[in-house]
């Protein structure tokens, strides 16, 4: 795994990509790295001003376990069951991605890219790279099924970003999934 940075005009940036030393994958490892290929391309394809970055998240949470369940490597349980109890964390622990700005992961300001509940953040303040916990990714994915509920009821006037960030126009973030 090759996690490389960069800088250009003062603006900073990075790139993860993993490659195989011998020069070819085993077959488990390419079925992995065409998983992540499909979170990554699948997420690339959503990104749009207005878009909360979190409901990227998990739609690459969602990828993730829907691959993991077909390779077999998770099997007890159905992908609601998975996602509801917060097992992708184990898988991909990591924020989906980061702002990038002055800084290769730059900070946001007040409204967070991925995790709103101060419960969650433990009185931190908003940081650069955010790690999932199984309870995080649990919570995420419970307040994205409500969301869903709500709006699914008429409701979506009253549903509010809850503290995460939209994505805006000029605004740069990175896609960079992983399990």
């Amino acid at each position: 795994m090759l996690d490389a940075g960069a800088e250009w005009r003062c603006y900073a940036s990075d790139v993860t990509r993993t490659f195989p030393i011998s020069g070819a994958f085993s077959k488990e490892a390419a079925a992995v790295y065409r998983a992540v290929a499909r979170m990554q391309a699948e997420c690339i394809e959503r990104v749009r001003p207005g878009f909360l970055f979190h409901s990227l998240h998990l739609h690459a949470c969602a990828v993730a376990v829907a691959e993991l369940l077909a390779l077999g490597i998770l099997h007890n349980g159905s992908a609601a069951e998975i996602l509801g109890k917060g097992t992708v964390a184990a898988f991909f622990p990591h924020g989906l991605g980061h702002h990038v700005g002055l800084e290769v992961h730059d900070v946001a300001g007040r409204e967070r890219l991925l995790m709103a509940s101060p419960s969650l953040i433990r009185g931190r303040a908003p940081g650069k790279r955010e790690w999932m916990r199984p309870e995080q990714a649990a919570e995420i994915y419970k307040d994205a099924v409500n969301m869903m509920q709500a709006i699914a009821k008429g409701a979506a006037g009253q549903v509010l970003s809850g503290g995460r960030q939209k994505l805006e126009k000029n605004m740069v973030v990175t896609i960079e999934p992983g399990m």
